[in-house]
């Protein structure tokens, strides 16, 4: 359960960053399937272990990303007539 929760902030984020592209949050979905450690055998805990703990720095990276940039101010609006 710990792991979906590191996923759902890792995905929002490259969700977000990528202009809200669907296409990006498929792909990281699918790219997860693909590192599946559930082949693992049940006795490797140390596999998991590191596993788990990668995708937390990720996670916490990637949500330390987005709230940095949701920080910055946006650009001003152009006013029509306005020189620069």
């Amino acid at each position: 359960m710990g792991e979906l929760a590191l996923w759902s902030v890792i995905i929002a984020s490259l969700f977000e960053r990528s202009g809200r592209s669907m296409a990006v949050a498929i792909a990281v979905h699918a790219g997860e399937h693909l590192d599946n450690v559930s082949r693992a055998p049940d006795m490797e805990l140390r596999l998991r272990m590191l596993r788990f703990v990668v995708l937390g720095l990720v996670a916490t990276g990637s949500a330390w990303s987005f709230r940095a940039r949701r920080r910055r101010p946006a650009p001003a609006p152009a006013v029509a007539g306005a020189t620069p």
